[in-house]
């Protein structure tokens, strides 16, 4: 998705391929462009450091989950 995602890229400062095949890339930017940029990727890409953004993601994907399980959604649409 980095190379095919090009609006608010961040540049790579370094890559490597990790002992299960992922690719690691790091980046020198402000927690806002990662923010920005990567949060779309959903699963297809882990924040590793800093632990606060990492553990940011966390919380914005549980809740998103905890929207979805709860059902709210369908309420919404239907009022």
């Amino acid at each position: 998705m980095y190379h095919n995602i090009i609006h608010l890229r961040p540049t790579a400062t370094g890559s490597y391929t990790d002992e299960y095949d992922n690719t690691v890339l790091s980046f020198e930017c402000t927690a806002s462009q990662i923010m920005y940029y990567f949060f779309q990727f959903g699963k297809e890409a882990t924040i590793l450091e800093p632990i606060f953004l990492a553990e940011d993601f966390e919380n914005r994907y549980k809740q998103a989950y905890l929207n979805y399980q709860k059902g709210d959604y369908a309420n919404e649409i239907t009022e």
